[in-house]
């Protein structure tokens, strides 16, 4: 069960199901002070964020992992006051679209696909995400 809910979950951080948002700390070596990106336009490629998707029913919020590689949807991950090594993420901004890479590497990214449910960390070119205001 609780794999099927951390699919679920990752899915629905991408589709924009339940409220999300990304919380940044502008280095990795920052005290755990993690606020809301009130602008994403303003995250440079050497800030730490963490993707964070919120459950209306209890405000329960979920953090979205980056180690599953491409053999399976990232975890949706209880925030529970600090944020794991594997969910913090460095974000780049090319042509208006934005790539997040997990922290401290540029060599994989999260990319979408078509195939089981939506999401994976690899080398896919399917790898740039539109974010809205």
């Amino acid at each position: 069960m609780k794999k099927v809910l951390a699919v679920i979950l990752s899915l629905m951080m991408i589709l924009g199901l339940v409220p999300f948002g990304i919380f940044g700390n502008k280095t990795a070596e920052a005290a755990e002070n993690w606020v809301l990106v009130e602008d994403h336009t303003t995250l440079a490629p050497t800030d730490v964020v963490t993707l964070v998707a919120t459950y209306t029913v209890d405000d329960t919020q979920y953090l979205m992992s980056n180690d599953k590689g491409t053999s399976a949807a990232p975890d949706a991950v209880l925030w529970e006051g600090t944020v794991p090594d594997n969910c913090k993420w460095n974000i780049s901004l090319t042509d208006g679209n934005y790539i997040f890479y997990p922290n401290g590497t540029t060599e994989e990214w999260l990319y979408s696909t078509n195939t089981n449910n939506g999401v994976r960390v690899g080398t896919n070119t399917n790898k740039t995400f539109t974010l809205d205001a």
